[in-house]
């Protein structure tokens, strides 16, 4: 199952370095967050969830509804 983190940066027109800057972690990082090799803390969900403004389940693959739910 992967994750929709690389979708949603490119739908946005950041690189990884431009999110890893805006989130304040290595690029490395984000990397490893889009091919599932590292684990998401709760705490990064959430801001990729805001930066994204999309759901926390949709940014995992759980969900196919991108809408944060009302």
């Amino acid at each position: 199952m992967g994750n929709n983190i690389k979708s949603e940066r490119i739908r946005i027109g950041l690189t990884q370095e431009g999110l890893a800057t805006r989130l304040g972690v290595d690029e490395q990082t984000i990397g490893r967050w889009e091919n599932g090799k590292s684990p998401i803390p709760s705490n990064r969900a959430v801001e990729l969830s805001d930066t994204f403004g999309c759901s926390v389940d949709y940014l995992f693959g759980l969900s196919d509804n991108r809408k944060i739910a009302s």
